[in-house]
């Protein structure tokens, strides 16, 4: 990004006078994010989650991420938290949603870009790092989603079910539209948050939403697969994914009887 240049001196001394916090107290930004990964033998979807070792929520589970350094990009930031937490590289995520509930951090003013990736598990070893206790890799066990037409109100509910060994965890949530207005109004709210970190278990359950929705449109499942895959393989991650097996390839790939490609042959 080429740096800004001031117009007139007027400006020049303007922007060297500024002031940001004599109008808006600052908050701080982090970034979290969703860390799927493909279990070729399992044919499961796994979510990484790490448990913190320090406060607040010492001891809780919660996924990999943190404070956004003053003169980094959010998406290096989240690289490298990323790294940092669980020693993982080479993961390009993606950004899906923002939380910024004003109490959401009991420390202080906290805004959060959420972001979520698909991987091969295969290809993954994360090591717990920096302020994270441990890492362990959840089964995605359950997913249920459910919608109702009140009128001009919809109303969907969602349920996910993690698993790790002994350990499971139960998110719900609901979210409500009205399509009596000319916008679309929405509101989200959770049922059951698992006891998680922080707001972990909204970003937990929005990002596997997300994910449902780009494997049905976008070459996400690349992350898991790689560019060129089998159409067995592709019906085994709808099916880990709770999606349908019917569903056809989109318009990002090829398909050339068993073989998808997203690069025509």
């Amino acid at each position: 990004m080429k740096e800004y240049i001031p117009r007139t001196q007027d400006e020049a001394d303007y922007l060297k006078k500024y002031d940001p916090t004599k109008y808006y107290p600052t908050p701080s930004v982090t970034a979290d994010l969703s860390i799927y990964a493909y279990d070729r033998k399992a044919e499961k979807l796994d979510l990484l989650l790490i448990t913190r070792g320090g406060y607040p929520y010492k001891g809780f589970r919660a996924v990999p991420g943190g404070f956004v350094n003053y003169d980094e990009p959010i998406e290096d930031a989240a690289a490298r938290e990323l790294l940092e937490e669980t020693g993982l590289k080479g993961i390009d995520p993606l950004l899906f949603c923002v939380l910024s509930d004003p109490k959401r951090d009991p420390r202080q003013r906290v805004i959060t870009p959420e972001f979520l990736a698909l991987a091969d598990k295969d290809e993954l070893s994360p090591q717990a790092g920096d302020d994270a206790k441990n890492t362990s890799w959840f089964t995605v066990t359950d997913f249920t989603e459910n919608k109702e037409r009140f009128g001009s109100v919809l109303k969907e509910s969602y349920s996910l079910s993690l698993r790790y060994e002994e350990e499971t965890l139960n998110i719900s949530a609901k979210q409500s539209t009205d399509y009596s207005k000319k916008q679309p109004v929405r509101s989200f709210s959770l049922l059951n948050d698992a006891d998680l970190a922080f707001d972990h278990a909204e970003a937990i359950i929005k990002s596997f939403i997300s994910l449902r929705k780009r494997l049905m449109y976008t070459d996400i499942i690349c992350g898991a697969l790689s560019s060129t895959f089998t159409l067995k393989e592709y019906k085994a991650v709808l099916k880990a994914a709770f999606l349908s097996e019917d569903i056809k390839p989109n318009d990002n790939f090829y398909v050339y009887g068993e073989s998808i490609s997203v690069l025509p042959r």
